[in-house]
């Protein structure tokens, strides 16, 4: 009796120490929901702030079309900690203009996301029709945020019309305002971008093609440091194409300790960009605005071409506020030497992009030298002689069928 009690008690005491280790090793940090299913992975997009960790690999198989976590008007805002596990067979596809941005997380601002493993990703678009696509891995469009010690492999496979931005994490980077960081992280995503445009009217604008790497395109203040490519990428464009094996595009970029392996084919109108190379950033431009309105617009630039560009900002009038409280008049206009707008002596960014509802009310932002100033406009855009033809068109279409 005496020894089966003794045994009893070594059991007991081997078990408390068993239950121990496990709870530690499961430990979670403070202030983390811990994520152990696809469903719970997919219920991030109920508390776009949260932190979360993940507590195991996890399948998305279960999930035919993946829906990406945050959108433009509610992006992702929170903290994701992959804690080294992976996520598995996430898939997307698109085959209507509706659905743009593809990726695990389709906006993430002010977000981090790290010690993630992607494995199995896909992603297909076959839309050649004009729409802007942004395709990457991790984010499709993000600002301001923190992606770090993320790998990724499987493929991308996009035949599609309009503006495309792919990268292998992530697709478009908009910080003209603050600073993403992009820190040692892996692509072997193979990618396939195949630029096509069926649309019976063809877009009155540039159709531009970014690919990357890493990344697809940058406006600015970006950092991406140890990276590396390993996938093989393809780019057909047929109009403005970039490649890159780090990044495809951007206008003020720090990289340092990345490399590139994979294969870069580049055909149509692409051009590869080079970008696997350390390189130091552009000296940031000196401001002195504090402030800018815009106090006329030329009928040319009201008037809209069907895909929503103006034809310029040339001629443009801008009233801008200095910090020493000077102001001045100043119009836009190119200068040839520098291959920019300016507005006197004011660097002017950004302007070529508009939105346009309806073709009522115009929309768009011009950036004054680093970017920390930006002023926008509203004008009423009478429709053009293509949307009243369509609209006449479509009408005849109801009546008939």
């Amino acid at each position: 009796m005496k020894i089966k009690k003794f045994i009893s008690v070594i059991l007991a005491i081997i078990m408390s120490f068993g239950i121990c280790a496990f709870a530690s090793a499961q430990e979670i940090s403070e202030g983390y929901t811990p994520i152990y299913t696809a469903e719970d992975l997919n219920n991030i997009r109920n508390d776009l702030d949260g932190k979360y960790i993940l507590m195991n690999d996890i399948d998305l198989s279960v999930y035919e079309n993946w829906e990406p976590i945050g959108t433009s008007e509610a992006p992702f805002t929170g903290e994701l900690d992959g804690n080294d596990f992976s996520i598995e067979n996430l898939l997307l596809k698109s085959e209507t203009e509706e659905t743009n941005n593809l990726s695990l997380f389709g906006f993430a601002d002010s977000a981090s996301i790290g010690n993630l493993n992607l494995k199995n990703a896909v992603i297909n678009v076959d839309f050649p029709y004009y729409s802007v696509y942004y395709i990457g891995s991790v984010a499709a469009y993000c600002s301001d945020s923190k992606i770090y010690s993320c790998k990724a492999d499987g493929r991308i496979n996009v035949v599609a019309g309009g503006d495309i931005y792919s990268g292998g994490i992530v697709g478009y980077i908009d910080d003209r305002n603050s600073t993403t960081e992009i820190i040692d992280c892996t692509s072997k995503m193979e990618i396939d971008i195949v630029g096509k445009d069926e649309s019976f009217f063809k877009p009155a604008v540039f159709q531009y093609t970014y690919v990357g790497g890493i990344a697809g395109f940058a406006d600015l203040n970006v950092t991406i440091c140890g990276c590396t490519n390993k996938g093989d990428i393809s780019v057909n464009s047929i109009n403005i194409g970039k490649l890159g094996s780090i990044i495809g595009y951007s206008e003020v970029i720090d990289i340092s300790e990345c490399s590139n392996t994979g294969v870069l084919n580049a055909e149509g109108t692409c051009e590869i960009n080079e970008t696997d190379k350390d390189s130091e950033p552009d000296p940031e431009p000196i401001n002195n605005v504090e402030s800018a309105e815009i106090v006329h617009v030329p009928l040319k630039n009201r008037i809209v071409f069907s895909a929503g560009s103006p034809n310029s900002p040339d001629g443009i009038v801008l009233k801008l506020k200095y910090k020493d409280g000077t102001e001045k008049t100043e119009t836009i206009v190119w200068n040839d030497e520098e291959d920019e707008y300016f507005a006197g002596e004011e660097t002017v960014f950004g302007s070529g992009r508009v939105s346009v509802e309806e073709y009522g009310l115009l929309t768009t932002t011009l950036y004054i030298n680093d970017n920390t100033v930006f002023v926008k406009y509203d004008y009423f855009v009478p429709p053009t002689l293509n949307y009243i033809f369509m609209e006449i068109f479509n009408c005849f279409l109801k009546i008939m069928f």
